[in-house]
């Protein structure tokens, strides 16, 4: 027969602090600091590694844009709600693409489109389309939890994660957010990845855990007094009795 794995109290409880232990690890392993990639540079060509900040040659401007080392702003065209503010293109060899944007307390967003399609790490919403009448991802740049004294905050955002290393052509479109330098920079396959998710040390708490409380009821079930309690004679009742038996006594 196969070995059974043993479930005494003591076995239960090495394997609940196991347990507990490993939710600790992952904690602890998970709230490391995250690295920041690299300070943007001007580039000539966008590839996996690079941080390109916008004044780069890689990047194509439409009219209306300034741009300078520390990003790119867009201008007021005549018609706010029904115009962009500003496109703007460009190409990269990799996976990963990440874009910094000035996120703050101000109404502004963008589109971004990756080979003619979405961008696949960003929503795409039914019936919200680019100026060109395009389905793309759509970023809001509204935050205002995010504004600092000195204006919005720069953020790296993953928008698009393709399968292949390209190359690919990018479009972006900025609505409104003038004023803002809305883009700050650019980077391939150059953003750590995110912390790492809790759930599994809350799972392995929660586990060590249940494996704990069950390690002390079989440990208070197997007690001389749970089994008085329930009429099963202990061992050294039993001994007694025989004993009693041996010498005449009934």
């Amino acid at each position: 027969m196969p070995a059974r794995l043993s479930t005494s109290p003591s076995h239960l409880l090495i394997m609940a602090l196991l347990f507990v232990f490993g939710a600790a690890g992952w904690l602890v392993s998970a709230g490391g600091a995250t690295e920041s990639p690299a300070a943007a540079t001007a580039v000539d060509r966008l590839r996996s590694g690079a941080v390109a900040s916008m004044d780069s040659p890689v990047f194509e401007f439409q009219p209306g844009w300034q741009v300078s080392v520390e990003g790119a702003d867009t201008t007021e065209p005549d018609q706010p709600w029904t115009q962009p503010s500003g496109r703007m293109a460009f190409q990269y060899s990799g996976r990963d693409l990440a874009l910094q944007l000035a996120l703050g307390d101000y109404w502004g967003y963008i589109f971004v489109s990756v080979d003619g399609r979405p961008a696949n790490r960003l929503p795409v919403i039914r019936g919200n389309l680019d100026s060109l009448g395009q389905p793309s991802g759509y970023r809001p740049l509204f935050a205002p939890e995010k504004q600092t004294a000195a204006g919005p905050a720069a953020e790296w955002i993953v928008v698009h994660r393709a399968s292949t290393d390209g190359p690919h052509d990018v479009a972006v479109e900025v609505w409104r957010g003038w004023g803002q330098t809305v883009l700050r920079g650019a980077a391939v396959d150059s953003i750590p990845s995110g912390p790492r998710p809790q759930w599994p040390a809350v799972l392995l708490a929660l586990t060590g855990g249940w494996l704990a409380i069950t390690a002390l009821v079989r440990f208070l079930g197997n007690s001389p007094a749970a089994k008085f309690r329930s009429g099963e004679p202990s061992a050294s009742a039993g001994h007694t009795l025989l004993g009693n038996r041996d010498c005449g006594i009934v």
